[in-house]
């Protein structure tokens, strides 16, 4: 595989099958291990719908399931991609009818999906989110909120120190208190009890984020993201922090207030808000302001790299030269992985760079100047 890649290059795509939406990252990896993204497809199937009271798939919930799967997978294809790598977590994971979803899958998409668990999926999460922003040495939590359950991981920029999953998910909470189909208000000592509910539930990670002394925290699920985009738009704020977009404690209790005020028709109608998440968002928001209040997070960074991110960089993690390439730091990452996508000549730059550096050093101890040097 590594001879053939790094002589022509390939086209791979990566599919996760969630439980609340299905989403598709094609992307041409190059002979040096840069990479292109062609397309990235997100669509919400609700595979978990009413499935967790007996944890059976329901048969119009696969069947929707394996339509956009078909749908993805040939659309890989239309882009050359000669591998697809396919993963499904919670709701599969826990189906009484996984064999058979999985057999429908292979025969009517040809996708040959693998069933990952739940720390694999939260090591997944943490590649992909990391390999995108610039941690350092500091220890950071890393939470994603799907649809049945909630990942979480600790680590700093190129080591994970704790992984974790816990059965609590936006559909699944709002099965168990809210209930699906419901479209009135919601009493906010209902919105409590599920705050309740996850607080007592995470209590074995929450110490473990006190162990770490992780402070730094970044969300990455759809859920995050939405509530975030609705902070902004509701506070008229950009909402930005040192890592980028944020969702602060603060202005997340004040929308959680007027979410559960709203019937889910007004709901929808929230600016910012995505009307196909409109009916889970209020159990979703509970369990992240439980999370923020356990560990002590006044905010949230705000990440849109997820499970496909990483499953491309596990991808390209097979080989050595990339493990290499993660090591170095995030800014000089993206420089190089915009040099490489450009098939620049790497050693005439590298020589013209330490040439550079030796006449700007030179130059300082003949005394022609007395700037300080940027590398």
């Amino acid at each position: 595989m590594e001879e053939e890649l790094t002589k022509t290059g390939k086209v791979v795509g990566f599919v996760d099958v969630g439980t609340n939406s299905i989403r598709l990252l094609v992307v041409r990896i190059n002979p040096n291990l840069s990479y292109t993204f062609i397309s990235q497809e997100k669509e919400v199937v609700r595979l978990g719908e009413n499935e967790f009271k007996d944890n059976i798939l329901k048969p119009d919930a696969m069947n929707r399931a394996i339509l956009v799967c078909k749908k993805f997978a040939d659309l890989a294809r239309t882009y050359g991609a000669s591998e697809i790598i396919a993963v499904g977590t919670s709701a599969i994971r826990e189906a009484h009818n996984q064999e058979k979803f999985l057999q429908r899958i292979l025969t009517e998409t040809g996708l040959n999906l693998h069933v990952i668990s739940g720390l694999e999926e939260a090591r997944l999460i943490y590649c992909g989110v990391s390999s995108g922003v610039d941690i350092g040495e500091e220890n950071a939590i890393f939470i994603d909120l799907g649809g049945g359950s909630t990942e979480f991981a600790i680590g700093n920029q190129n080591d994970i120190l704790y992984l974790d999953s816990i059965k609590l998910g936006a559909i699944r909470l709002t099965s168990q208190f809210i209930g699906e189909g419901w479209t009135g208000r919601i009493r906010y000592k209902l919105y409590k009890s599920i705050k309740k509910e996850v607080s007592g539930s995470i209590n074995r990670v929450t110490s473990q984020i006190k162990a770490f002394g992780a402070k730094l925290a970044f969300g990455s699920s759809g859920t995050i993201i939405n509530l975030a985009e609705i902070s902004s738009r509701m506070f008229k704020t950009n909402n930005k922090g040192a890592k980028g977009q944020v969702l602060s404690r603060l202005n997340l209790k004040k929308i959680t207030q007027i979410l559960c005020a709203l019937t889910l028709e007004e709901r929808k109608k929230i600016p910012g808000i995505n009307p196909e998440r409109a009916d889970i968002l209020v159990a979703g928001a509970a369990a992240i302001e439980a999370i923020m209040e356990e560990f002590g997070l006044e905010e949230i960074n705000v990440s849109h790299r997820e499970l496909r991110d990483g499953l491309l960089i596990d991808y390209l993690l097979a080989f050595e030269s990339f493990r290499e390439f993660q090591k170095t730091p995030v800014r000089n990452r993206s420089v190089l992985y915009l040099s490489r996508s450009c098939n620049y000549d790497e050693k005439h730059s590298e020589t013209v760079a330490s040439l550079a550096i030796q006449l700007f050093d030179s130059a300082k101890a003949a005394g022609l100047h007395n700037l300080h040097g940027i590398m």
